[in-house]
């Protein structure tokens, strides 16, 4: 009897902590991938509350210098730079692959006046480096040919001479030409 009311007691407990964690507050969340401050301006500490849909709420705060997150997140300015490794910023599209799909060779073309060598990786869906080569000129010719590699999807990054990412795109290699 005794074992039925401390269980009882403790679905109670933990019934009430979940009620009172999805309680309403006097924040206006905002539609998916964005986030709400902190409307206490008297506040030295200014809080965020940031999520997308169908993941849970990610708190985050700066104190001083600081910045503090929980949870995680993929809203539209975390870039994918490889496999395990994302990047804070949005994307852009300095730099155009046609035809893509392509079976033999694609084009990358890039939108840039004036051009610093650009490292172009070719990586494929597991993170394996397949090519590594640097862009010198706005267009550069990609050889599907001479890779050898299987029909599939890989990603092109594009890194610029100091090494900070600038942009990932999708390349599709079909074995039609």
């Amino acid at each position: 009897m005794i074992t039925k009311h401390f269980i009882l007691s403790l679905f109670v407990s933990f019934i009430n902590v979940l009620t009172y964690s999805q309680s309403t507050d006097r924040k206006v969340y905002a539609s998916a991938g964005r986030f709400v401050r902190n409307v206490n301006t008297n506040s030295t500490i200014q809080n965020t509350i940031t999520y997308t849909l169908g993941e849970p709420f990610i708190y985050g705060s700066s104190v001083g210098n600081f910045r503090i997150n929980n949870g995680f997140i993929q809203p539209d300015g975390i870039v994918s730079v490889s496999p395990n490794v994302v990047s804070f910023m949005k994307p852009t599209d300095s730099f155009k692959l046609f035809p893509n799909p392509a079976s033999s060779f694609s084009t990358i073309e890039s939108s840039f006046d004036t051009l610093d060598p650009i490292k172009i990786q070719l990586i494929d869906l597991n993170g394996k480096l397949i090519k590594e080569e640097t862009m010198t000129e706005k267009k550069h010719i990609v050889d599907l040919e001479s890779l050898f590699i299987a029909p599939g999807t890989y990603y092109i990054n594009f890194y610029n001479d100091e090494g900070t990412f600038l942009q990932q795109s999708k390349l599709i290699k079909s074995n039609k030409p």
